[in-house]
């Protein structure tokens, strides 16, 4: 399975095997009833490396895109890959959940955008404000 960055998703290996984590919106009200506080929260637990709330936040999301894995299994997982490794994936997907997957655009784009915007705003009030002959 391949994970689809549009969706958010994160492919990550556990133990050997390659899995794809979905931050549905079930999922996330799965792992916060679990670790009963809000995404945020976790992002900064698993960045202190905490295990289990790494398997509560990843099985959920796992199990929506098809694992049959348990909480337990996950954390044992982890553990097998290695805490480091999974925190950097993890901390990639809670992003993921908590923007939607949206990458902020480079300012050089942003600045782009505003100018052709702005451009186009003068032609239009320049073509209205003209009266006909």
């Amino acid at each position: 399975m391949v994970a689809n960055r549009d969706r958010g998703e994160v492919a990550l290996e556990l133990d050997g095997q390659v899995f794809v984590a979905r931050p549905t919106y079930a999922a996330i009200v799965q792992a916060r009833e679990k670790t009963g506080h809000a995404l945020g929260e976790s992002f900064r637990r698993v960045k202190d490396c905490d295990v289990v709330e790494m398997a509560w936040v990843l099985g959920p999301c796992l199990r929506a895109a098809g694992a049959k894995l348990t909480d337990v299994q996950v954390g044992e997982r982890i553990m097998a890959m290695g805490i480091l490794k999974a925190v950097e994936e993890c901390s990639v997907l809670i992003a993921n959940m908590l923007t939607g997957g949206v990458k902020p655009e480079p300012e050089e784009t942003v600045s782009k955008k505003k100018l052709t915007k702005r451009a186009k705003g003068k032609s239009r009030s320049g073509a209205s404000s003209a009266s006909p002959s």
